[in-house]
């Protein structure tokens, strides 16, 4: 069975993600000092996907926010006492 990338990474590894489009944004100011027609189209793609990767991230975490308070509603319904 080969190996994914997804199955490398933590589930919840919001912070390798962050550092992945920092590490984006961070190579697109570095080419900046290059000239010719393909810099700016480079760097706007390597912003694009950074800015996507952010909004995966947040879609994650806030997927994951929701899911954890229906477990603890749902965990404390089942704890009420029945009358």
């Amino acid at each position: 069975m080969p190996l994914k990338f997804k199955d490398i990474l933590p589930e919840k590894d919001y912070a390798g993600w962050l550092v992945f489009g920092l590490i984006l944004m961070l190579i697109s100011q570095m080419i900046s000092t290059h000239t010719g027609w393909w810099v700016p189209v480079v760097r706007w793609l390597l912003l694009v996907a950074a800015l996507v990767n952010y909004l995966i991230v947040l879609m994650r975490y806030d997927r994951n926010r929701r899911a954890k308070e229906k477990e603890k509603t749902q965990d404390s319904d089942n704890k009420e006492p029945k009358a």
